[in-house]
C-alpha cells in the first residue's frame, strides 16, 4: 500500500531485522511458511512506533482488515464472528507450535 493505513489483525506479532527482509520479500520465511501451512495469514511492512520512528513487523493469524484511503473506512465484525476468529487463529498457532498469546493490533503504517 502507497498511503497512509492502519492494519487491523489478530494473531502475533515478530519485529524483523533487516537481515530477514529479503526472505520475507521473497516470502519463504519459515514463520509465513509456517502460516501458510496451518491456513493463517501473514502480512509484514513498517509500522510507526510510539517514539515517532518506525520498525518492520511481520504478523501471522488473521487479517480483520486494512483501514486507510488505499483500503477500507471500517472494519467492523459481530461476536460470533470476532469468537470464531479469536478460537480458530488460538487453534491453528497451536497446531503450528507457536506458543505466543495471540492479541487483536491495530497498527498504522505512514505512507513511505
Amino acid at each position: 500500500m502507497g498511503a497512509d493505513h492502519t492494519l487491523v489483525f489478530y494473531g502475533v506479532r515478530y519485529k524483523i531485522a533487516e537481515a530477514e527482509i529479503d526472505a520475507l520479500e521473497a516470502r519463504t520465511d519459515p514463520r509465513q511458511v509456517l502460516a501458510r501451512q496451518h491456513r493463517l495469514r501473514s502480512r509484514w511492512g513498517r509500522f510507526a512506533t510510539v517514539d515517532g520512528g518506525s520498525t518492520h513487523y511481520l504478523f501471522i493469524g488473521e487479517e480483520l482488515g486494512i483501514v486507510g484511503l488505499e483500503g477500507s473506512f471500517e472494519v467492523a465484525r459481530d461476536a460470533g464472528q470476532i469468537a470464531g476468529i479469536v478460537a480458530g487463529v488460538a487453534e491453528r498457532l497451536i497446531r503450528a507450535g507457536i506458543g505466543d498469546a495471540p492479541r487483536l493490533y491495530v497498527q498504522f503504517s505512514p505512507d513511505a
